[in-house]
């Protein structure tokens, strides 16, 4: 019986782990709009769970013509990489604007 890599594996360019301490505003620059942004209008919900964040972040860049290629959105990846980990409480994923083919999670 052979694992089956995922169809958004091969489209992954580049991958970074960061320590990036605060949820809340990070220390990547290309990151700080879509990372500050939510925080602009307070969701009570949200900042009950921000404990529950790893400092620690990995940072996916994704091969845009190796996604069109497969017919892959943003959406997609980020889903699958969410379902994948739903049983830990403490991550999620955020996907950046899709010119900029980055997901954060």
């Amino acid at each position: 019986m052979g694992s089956r890599i995922p169809p958004y594996v091969p489209s992954l360019q580049q991958s970074k782990f960061w320590y990036d301490p605060d949820p809340q505003c990070t220390i990547i620059k290309e990151d700080q709009v879509f990372v500050e942004a939510p925080f602009a209008i307070p969701d009570e919900e949200m900042e009950r769970q921000l404990h529950l964040q790893s400092p620690w972040l990995l940072r996916l860049e994704m091969d845009h013509a190796k996604m069109i290629d497969r017919k892959l959105t943003m959406e997609f990846v980020a889903n699958r990489i969410k379902e994948k980990f739903k049983d830990d409480s403490g991550r999620y994923v955020t996907f950046l604007c899709q010119s900029e083919n980055m997901i954060r999670c």
